[in-house]
């Protein structure tokens, strides 16, 4: 009986005679697969760290990324046939060892999760300093509300002071209201 020996970049098998044919071509099938996985997760990272893509990407884009990644790699997973017999699973199995392609997801899923992270720390900075900005503009605004009443109150201008108005502006003030 004759022995073939086939080899790929995820695995080395071997054949005998009888069981060549249907088998070398389900492997093939399964390789196809796998190494498309494999290229799609390559190329996406590479992609993203192409500075005019990966660091510009908004924080909700980034999120459907890493959502569409998980589904993707959760589908490639999860082609289970009930009908396939079970050496076939096994050989898909070794396959998958063999080949890289969880390493290659966990890289993928490890960038876009730095990038969700170095975005969202960016958002909170730009929010620091706005809210030091906003609470600098209402401290002006409170302030040139307030400063003519107590100018003309102080210079005698005013004999009778509507209180009312008065505390309301200064307990706004005070409370942050």
């Amino acid at each position: 009986k004759e022995c073939a020996i086939f080899t790929s970049w995820a695995a080395v098998l071997v054949l005998h005679e009888e069981s060549a044919g249907a088998y070398v071509d389900f492997v093939k099938c399964l390789e196809i697969d796998l190494q498309a996985m494999w290229m799609y997760l390559y190329c996406l990272v590479a992609d993203m760290k192409d500075g005019s893509h990966g660091e510009n990407r908004s924080l909700k884009d980034l999120r459907q990324m890493s959502f569409k990644v998980r589904r993707s790699y959760s589908d490639f997973l999860g082609l289970n046939d009930s009908s396939a017999a079970v050496y076939f699973k096994e050989i898909r199995s070794e396959l998958l060892e063999t080949s890289g392609v969880e390493e290659q997801y966990k890289r993928c899923q490890e960038y876009i999760d730095h990038l969700i992270a170095e975005t969202e720390s960016r958002y909170l900075e730009g929010q620091k300093k706005f809210a030091t900005m906003s609470e600098a503009l209402l401290f002006i605004i409170t302030f040139a509300q307030i400063a003519p009443l107590c100018y003309d109150f102080l210079n005698g201008g005013i004999r009778e002071v509507a209180w009312r108005p008065l505390l309301i502006m200064a307990c706004g003030t005070c409370l942050d209201i």
